[in-house]
């Protein structure tokens, strides 16, 4: 099977695998896209360096102390333009990304209505 040039790439980062999961089926929704998920941050790094994705999804608490938002740092030390999407568990933590201008959501989404989260994600793949 071939793969579409035109297919929006995203890309999601979640160390729970039932969270990833879930966001992947919800993202693979969006008409003429293509989802992949990743365990780690490092293993993403690897694969934007090796194929850039349209959009990231990355959940901001992750093993070992690392941080979602730390892709941010590694695609402006790159020269990458990437959308990305951060979600959380915390309210506190999501309204505190907002505030400094990162898109950031709620999780677990099911929480919240698919519908919205695929909306979401479309409008910040739009707006790039």
């Amino acid at each position: 099977m071939s793969i579409n040039k035109k297919a929006r790439k995203i890309y999601v980062v979640d160390d729970q695998k039932s969270e990833m999961i879930a966001i992947l089926s919800f993202l693979r929704r969006i008409p003429k896209s293509m989802a992949s998920g990743f365990e780690n941050l490092d293993k993403l790094y690897a694969a934007i360096l090796e194929d850039q994705p349209t959009a990231i999804v990355c959940d901001e608490t992750l093993q070992a102390g690392r941080r979602g938002s730390e892709v941010l740092t590694f695609l402006e030390e790159k020269g990458l333009d990437i959308p990305v999407v951060i979600v959380s568990g915390s309210e506190d933590v999501v309204r505190n990304l907002q505030s400094v201008g990162i898109e950031a959501c709620v999780k677990p989404i099911d929480k919240i209505e698919q519908n919205m989260f695929i909306s979401f994600v479309q409008s910040v793949i739009k707006e790039a």
